[in-house]
């Protein structure tokens, strides 16, 4: 393209459906006709004949209007009869569908020439049918105007002339007619379109006609005279919008446009309309540049500011990107953030004025990281002939960011076809061969029962079994006084639903066991909440009410079925994987979580079950044998023979693109939209570094990303992510995200914002399928402030791609939602996804995160260097858990030195900025660590030995394990205090060597539980100058008395009354205690603090004004706490001495901010 073409407007072929043609225009769109019009007008007619009978025997019914109408009826056509029978029909449309009436354009025009069609609209036009409040809701009515004196109650009906005090309709509804004979007229010959003329000429007797007759033949320009300014004081109306898309006027046509976008009213299909016809018809395009521009971004107006209008926006943008025009590109691509919204018109601008975008990029000062300057490197690496060629025409600023641009793109070189990996060469939906269905095969042989069953995580049952989410509204000072009693009530039917519910959750296990057999509760709000307290404390025997409650409330009961393995279980899961994206993690974690076992479950289905549960089956297997293939198709064969085997063998390779995972149908090709155009976004380089991936194998990697079903793990993204740099592909799916995240916020409308809806996940899944490390982090980083800005679907995908990276970083981030996030239903997502990574490593939660601590890049030797160039510095971690650096003459400091002179700027700089985010990241790993050894100290959670010395060689845990005494147990033998030494051997107190067999279990001490050796240990960390990453040794052991070891009381602490800061620093998730007794007002009356087989109840008396006190401090062995129970606690000596001291620690807490009264 040469730079004479940059200068020409040329129509795009995209904007004909919305033009109105005119024979003096830019452009001439192809005329496609109708087929059957004539066929399709007389069925409208006949749609309306009941109402042509009520509206031509009206009151106000014109006399030559009503004889005309029924001559056309009747077969006599004249442009007036035509004109009355298309009003009254309009009538009888709901808005959506005036677009139809076009069809009598043609029909007139075929059957009786295309003057008489241009005679008609212009008797249309002069034409009132009825006025008023429309009789029917949607009805095109509302569009029509109210003359003087009119009922506005009761509207008269009957066909008449448009009077001469009407005002001009605010919409009208025969436009599609008119719009249709314009296009008719453009397209005839000389003699027609002269004739037509001639007609139009004697009906031009009212404002309204004259300005339609003049929309008619937009040739005609003096047919306009004053009418060109519009509509004026009198409000916008449907002669503004014909008039703009008239007139030739670069002025009027600006003014009367300018008009409209304040008006606001105009809808999204209008806009194209009038600013396409404007274009292609105004002697001056220019005008549209500002006129554009508002519509995009809105324009300052005195201390306020005039809002940019929505319908119009993607219109003004479109127009934008058309407009050869220097002023029209810098309002298209002028932003100030990272990532355009209207990104399909930006890549269509640059497709069409290259030479004008390198030129004007070149004078913007970005950044390469931001929209502009990507696309200026992106543009120049496209072109790199005409960007040397545009450079030689710059000076100053402007070529110096240009070569600098130039410059970097020579480090790069775009991959020839054969370097290209060669997934993204074969492209699968061109195939031409379909796969073959995978047939079923029916009278299966019978399998042998396999009995419900519960398989837990380590810890898993334990943690369930003393769950408490936020509980439902009980009356504790009346209820639950005698749990005897209240089974009682249950036996008799006297209890409700709600308290039957607790009964079971919190009630003793030898009580209650006996009478679930007996129970069938119906759902209610409260057995969502309990569901995993259930399924904890009473296992399979609980299970067929947990699964006829998840059957009916899915969102909040399925997940209580996760432990068992049954075959309803497997059927319920594999209909939940057919439903909404919330649900369906659910199912994915349970088909996770058993694998081969799951499968097993679902093959009978799988292999022959009826149609829709057969595709469920099907679809919940690939799941459930995500790397079990061979196993699962081994048991297939033993279970029902090699035919079988075969078939599954076929299910488990589906590629989901060939076959669509879900439904088992060919999979189309998806739909990647214009937002997605490879130039605005950042290049992905080769592994080599040195190359980047053309532009056809990026669209292809789109298409690949946009389709269902894909996982990390399908072999062509694991060819991608071997072949390619991780940290372009992780850059690259994260602005794919950010441009979709733009895109879709400006497509919702208000509601949908507020709702959160969503209009397309695929760009948020490429996170979890390309992403690295750094895109997990910011991930991780947008999560908390998502929850309450998008909906449900794509909070899942959001938290479902971080997951999906699967690395120590991801899931590190993936624990913190878990542990921090203040929506519950994403700690519940985060968890669920933690419990599938945890059950495919046969780990516990805990566990998991010893495990998947991230190694923040250091090496096995606990180091990693910086490259300055001509020197280097090695990074590592000190026992304070700080950065540390290290000169290649030995010397320590404590940062990076400056760069000097001879150094490599860039690598420098990038160390330098590597450090910076390495000190953040280092100090979040930190405090997880300090969180959950801190809880795991004072809430014993063991872990296998093994376990812990893989930590003694990881970078971070090292230096923390160091600073901390831990107590290792042996099976049969009783608890032994160790320290971690220098050469990573195990030293008792008095600093022998400790052996430690593999069969024992570590935790970190609580000094209440070193007893007399807790000074020596303080003694030996001074000598030693160890550093603790937390209090440990010095933590304060508060302990019981010799009275309150043996009182079912705490008496010291009775008559407190609390705070309301004291209660919210006790009750934060950091700490064990939880709020019990919750009431519909909001109050609670309880706390509860469970510790192993004990609960620690704090009962509390509440005042009318809201003040609480504390009644009395009880310990039971329910693990509900039996609070509001009459019956004597257990002695508190039954407690041991490191959960004595929290307790009591906690409590004294209260105390300093309360007071006795």
């Amino acid at each position: 393209m040469t730079a004479d073409d940059e200068d020409v407007l040329r129509i795009p072929v995209e904007w004909h459906p919305h033009i109105d043609p005119r024979r003096d225009g830019r452009s001439l769109p192809a005329l496609t006709p109708v087929p059957k019009a004539a066929a399709k007008a007389a069925k409208l007619v006949a749609d309306a004949a009941t109402t042509l009978e009520t509206v031509l025997a009206g009151p106000t019914a014109d006399g030559d209007c009503v004889a005309a109408a029924r001559d056309q009826l009747a077969g006599i056509a004249t442009p007036l009869g035509a004109a009355v029978v298309a009003g009254v029909v309009t009538t009888t449309l709901a808005d959506a569908r005036l677009g139809g009436l076009a069809v009598f354009a043609d029909a007139w025009a075929s059957s009786h020439g295309i003057v008489f069609a241009a005679e008609a609209v212009a008797e249309l036009a002069d034409l009132t049918v009825s006025a008023g409040i429309p009789k029917q809701s949607g009805s095109a009515r509302s569009a029509e105007t109210t003359g003087p004196g009119m009922d506005t109650q009761a509207p008269p009906l009957g066909p008449r002339p448009r009077s001469a005090g009407e005002q001009h309709p605010a919409r009208w509804p025969a436009e599609p007619v008119a719009r249709r004979v314009r296009a008719l007229l453009a397209h005839a010959d000389e003699a027609d379109y002269v004739a037509a003329g001639i007609a139009l000429a004697a009906r031009r007797r009212g404002e309204f006609q004259r300005t339609v007759t003049a929309f008619l033949l937009p040739t005609e320009q003096s047919w306009l005279g004053a009418g060109a300014a519009g509509s004026g004081s009198r409000g916008i109306t449907a002669v503004d919008s014909l008039l703009a898309r008239t007139t030739r006027s670069a002025a009027d046509g600006s003014r009367l446009l300018t008009a409209l976008a304040a008006d606001r009213n105009a809808s999204t299909e209008q806009w194209w309309s009038l600013l396409c016809t404007a274009a292609d018809g105004l002697d001056d395009y220019t005008v549209l540049i500002g006129l554009a521009t508002t519509l995009l971004h809105g324009r300052p107006l005195g201390d306020g500011r005039v809002p940019a209008v929505p319908a119009a926006r993607d219109v003004a943008a479109a127009i934008l990107a058309a407009l050869p025009a220097d002023a029209a590109f810098t309002a298209l691509t002028h932003t100030s953030e990272e990532e355009w919204d209207v990104g399909a018109a930006v890549a269509t601008a640059v497709r069409r004025f290259p030479r004008r975008g390198l030129r004007l990029l070149a004078g913007v000062q970005a950044s390469a990281s931001t929209a502009a300057g990507r696309l200026s490197r992106n543009l120049a690496a496209a072109n790199p002939a005409l960007a040397a060629e545009v450079l030689s025409t710059l000076s100053g600023a402007a070529a110096d960011r240009l070569a600098t641009t130039i410059q970097a793109n020579n480090r790069y070189r775009v991959a020839a076809d054969d370097a290209v990996p060669t997934p993204l060469t074969v492209v699968p939906w061109t195939r031409t061969t379909p796969a073959s269905p995978v047939p079923a095969i029916f009278d299966l042989p019978v399998p042998p029962t396999e009995p419900p069953s519960a398989h837990w995580l380590p810890g898993e049952q334990h943690a369930w079994a003393r769950h408490r989410a936020a509980e439902a509204y009980h009356d504790w000072d009346e209820a639950f006084a005698d749990w005897a009693s209240v089974a009682d009530a249950h036996r008799r039917g006297a209890l409700s639903d709600s308290k039957s519910v607790r009964l079971f959750a919190e009630g003793p296990a030898t009580l209650v066991g006996p009478m679930l057999a007996e129970w069938h509760p119906d759902y209610s709000w409260d057995i969502g909440r309990h569901a995993r307290r259930l399924a904890g404390r009473h296992g399979v025997a609980v299970l067929p009410t947990l699964r006829r409650m998840a059957a009916e409330q899915p969102l909040t009961c399925a997940v209580s079925l996760l432990p068992f393995r049954d075959a309803a279980v497997a059927e319920l899961m594999a209909e939940l994987f057919s439903r909404s994206a919330t649900v369906r993690t659910v199912a994915s974690a349970w088909l996770a979580r058993h694998g081969v076992h799951a499968a097993r479950l679902l093959l009978p289905a799988a292999l022959g079950g009826d149609g829709r549960g057969r595709t469920r089956a099907r679809a919940a297997l690939r799941v459930a044998a995500d790397g079990h293939e061979e196993a699962v198709t081994a048991d297939a064969a033993r279970l029902y023979g090699e035919a079988a085997g075969e078939v599954v063998a076929r299910l488990t390779a589906v590629d989901p693109l060939d076959t669509d995972p879900m439904s088992g149908r060919a999979a189309r090709q998806p739909v990647v939209g214009d937002w997605a155009d490879p130039v605005l976004l950042p290049p992905i380089l080769l592994s080599d570094g040195r190359h980047t991936l053309p532009r056809t194998a990026i669209l292809t990697l789109l298409t690949v990303l946009a389709t269902r079903g894909m996982r990390r793990s399908h072999p062509l993204l694991v060819a991608i992510r071997a072949s390619c740099d991780t940290a372009s592909l992780g850059e690259f799916v994260w602005r794919l995200h950010q441009i979709k995240e733009k895109t879709d916020r400006r497509e919702r409308t208000g509601w949908e914002q507020r709702a959160g809806a969503d209009v397309s996940d695929w760009a948020v899944t490429a996170l979890g399928l390309l992403g690295d490390d750094e895109t997990a982090r910011r991930i991780a980083g947008i999560i908390s402030g998502r929850a309450r800005v998008v909906g449900a679907a794509r909070n899942v995908a959001v938290v479902r791609a971080l997951a999906e990276i699967g690395t120590d970083a991801a899931l590190t981030h993936l624990q913190r939602v878990d542990r921090r996030d203040r929506t519950e239903r994403q700690q519940d997502q985060a968890r669920l996804w933690l419990t599938i990574e945890a059950g495919r490593r046969g780990l516990g939660l805990a566990q998991l995160a010893q495990r998947t601590v991230p190694r923040l890049g250091f090496g096995p030797d606990g180091r990693q260097t910086v490259d300055y160039g001509r020197r280097r510095f090695s990074v590592s971690i000190d026992d304070g858990l700080q950065l540390v650096v290290t000169d290649e003459t030995g010397a320590v400091r404590k940062t990076l030195p400056a760069v000097l002179a001879s150094d490599d700027h860039e690598r420098a700089q990038a160390g330098q900025d590597r450090i910076r985010v390495l000190r953040a990241e280092l100090r979040a790993v930190v405090d997880d660590q300090v969180r959950r050894l801190t809880d795991e100290m004072t809430r014993p959670v063991p872990q296998p030995v093994a376990l812990f010395r893989e930590g003694l060689h990881h970078p971070v845990l090292w230096p923390v394990s160091r600073g901390l005494v831990w107590l290792a147990v042996e099976p049969g033998r009783k608890p032994v205090a160790f320290r971690v030494a220098e050469d990573r051997t195990f030293a008792d107190v008095d600093d022998d060597e400790l052996a430690v067999t593999d069969a024992a279990t570590v935790s970190p001490a609580h000094p209440a539980r070193l007893g007399a050796g807790l000074d020596r240990w303080a003694k030996t960390f001074s000598e030693y100058e160890i550093l603790q990453p937390f209090p440990q040794l010095g933590r304060p052991v508060p302990a019981l008395t010799d009275d309150e070891r043996g009182a079912s009381e705490l008496a010291r602490f009775h008559g407190l009354v609390l705070t309301g800061a004291a209660l919210r620093r006790l009750t934060h998730p950091s700490h064990a205690w939880q709020k019990a007794g919750l009431r519909p007002d909001g109050s609670y009356r309880a706390l509860i603090r469970e510790t192993g087989d004990r609960t620690v109840v704090v009962e509390l008396d509440v005042s009318p004004a809201g003040r609480r006190r504390i009644h009395r401090i009880r310990l039971h062995d329910e693990p509900g706490g039996g609070w509001g129970d009459r019956q004597a606690g257990r002695p508190f000596g039954d407690l041991d001495s490191a959960t004595a001291a929290e307790v009591i620690a906690d409590l004294t807490t209260l105390t300093e901010a309360g007071q006795i009264a």
